[in-house]
């Protein structure tokens, strides 16, 4: 009987290719199949390495459809290696669902640890504070404003990835709700030309540009007392309706989107007159 194959899941390197393990290059020489978030990306960075492994493409579009075809070539006994284009899978990656999928089906799985941009950045610019992890930073606004509120009320740190088209409005909408708050910016860490910002969200914006360009991945220590709160506070207390609320607080210059936020948080207390 054929001893089962291993499904390694490798981090590769976040930008220098020479930030590549000894360990991730030995499983990819050694492994049947790698399947790889782009085959073009990874293939870059096996020639770079002279490593000859035949590749197959596994993104978010093929994950589920090949999932069935990894679990039986792991049973028939064959290894493979999962990589993603920079850093590791299944983290803010393709990868989750075919590391469940082949555990629920009794596959092994290893992890071949590697180079961080979270980790990474915190090591020159180390917090104070416990920091949570949401992956990528919400497109809604509201949903950001929540982490933020929760983050500052628990005096608490947090550490995203953001897109360059929408890092200058999220740090916009910091300033905005969270005044003063700490940011720390990492812009194409190991590369040759990276970038990193530590300082108030003010003087972040005011460096960084206009149109921000390249990964990024920043960790934001939110201001303790948001600046609205005191005022929105005294306004629930009128007994107005939530619509009242809502017009009024946005006629006092505070942000729909804080306002909006507050009525949320405070549905369940009873303060509002409908």
């Amino acid at each position: 009987m054929n001893q089962k194959g291993v499904l390694y899941i490798c981090a590769t390197p976040i930008g220098n290719k020479a930030d590549l393990t000894h360990r991730a290059k030995l499983i990819l020489e050694q492994v049947s199949v790698i399947l790889a978030e782009d085959t073009r990306v990874t293939g870059q960075l096996l020639a770079h390495y002279n490593i000859h492994t035949p590749m197959m493409r596994m993104d978010q579009h093929t994950e589920k459809h090949r999932m069935d075809w990894v679990v039986t070539q792991l049973h028939q006994g064959h290894s493979l290696a999962l990589v993603s284009d920079a850093g590791t899978p299944s983290v803010c990656d393709p990868g989750a669902g075919l590391v469940a999928h082949v555990r629920q089906n009794g596959g092994c799985v290893v992890p071949i640890p590697g180079a961080s941009a979270l980790v990474t950045l915190q090591s020159v610019a180390p917090i104070d504070v416990p920091y949570i992890w949401i992956g990528w930073v919400p497109r809604r606004p509201s949903d950001w404003h929540r982490w933020l509120t929760v983050a500052s009320r628990m005096q608490l740190a947090i550490a995203a990835f953001e897109s360059p088209n929408r890092l200058r409005k999220r740090l916009l909408e910091l300033a905005e709700s969270f005044p003063h708050s700490r940011v720390i910016l990492g812009k194409e860490l190991t590369k040759s030309y990276e970038q990193i910002w530590d300082g108030s969200v003010e003087t972040v914006l005011s460096e960084i540009g206009g149109a921000p360009k390249g990964e990024w991945v920043m960790i934001v220590e939110p201001t303790v007392t948001p600046q609205w709160n005191n005022q929105l506070a005294e306004l629930a207390t009128i007994g107005l309706t939530r619509s009242q609320f809502l017009a009024v607080a946005t006629q006092m210059g505070v942000p729909k989107n804080v306002a909006y936020v507050y009525v949320t948080q405070h549905l369940c207390e009873g303060v509002f007159n409908d």
